[in-house]
């Protein structure tokens, strides 16, 4: 089984399930600018995503394991690589096409988080990733890159991280979500804590 070594495990922040579009704290102005902004990564998916990726594995080198390409080794810009960035980037661009369209979109987003528990993904790579992305798209969107757009960008992946999590870990998260309901915690802590933990940076 995969483990995920200390210092991934340091970086990880407990992530709570949005249990339905209703509790998703995305305004109208956020999503104009991630969908905005994307364009600017779109205009390279694949060079952009295999950035994304190199970046996954600078910050926790032990996630290359999860993945077929993994001989390919962590710098590779071989054809597994290149397949997968592709089709991971335009996972991204479809559900930043659809943050309008949030009963569509959070069915495929419970699935893809099913999907990839079975590959051995757990909650404490979501931060590494949400991570990565954040450097992928200020490094692709260039001056554009504003505080605003930042704070746009991590509301809306931990929004869609924690639907992707959902009851996925029950077990593993059902302390932290046992205290959630004793504490009456309304806004959902994952999304919080994330923007905590990105926009101080």
């Amino acid at each position: 089984s995969f483990h995920v070594s200390p210092t991934c495990e340091r970086r990880a922040v407990p992530l709570a399930p949005v249990r339905g579009p209703s509790t998703m704290p995305l305004t109208d102005r956020q999503i104009t600018l991630v969908q905005e902004t994307w364009k600017l990564v779109a205009v390279d998916l694949q060079g952009n995503g295999i950035k994304f990726f190199h970046r996954i594995f600078e910050l926790a080198p032990e996630v290359l394991n999860l993945f077929n390409f993994k001989e390919e080794g962590p710098e590779s810009t071989g054809m597994g690589l290149k397949f997968h960035a592709l089709k991971v980037m335009n996972t991204v661009g479809t559900a930043v096409s659809m943050l309008r369209r949030l009963d569509e979109l959070v069915p495929i987003l419970k699935e893809l988080g099913t999907a990839h528990k079975g590959y051995g993904v757990v909650p404490a790579h979501y931060p590494v990733v949400g991570q990565a992305l954040l450097d992928t798209l200020k490094a692709g969107v260039g001056k554009e890159w504003t505080p605003e757009v930042k704070e746009a960008w991590v509301a809306v992946y931990a929004t869609l991280s924690d639907v992707m999590i959902g009851d996925n870990y029950a077990v593993e998260l059902g302390a932290r979500d046992r205290w959630r309901k004793a504490a009456g915690v309304l806004v959902p802590v994952g999304v919080a804590l994330l923007l905590r933990q990105f926009l101080k940076r």
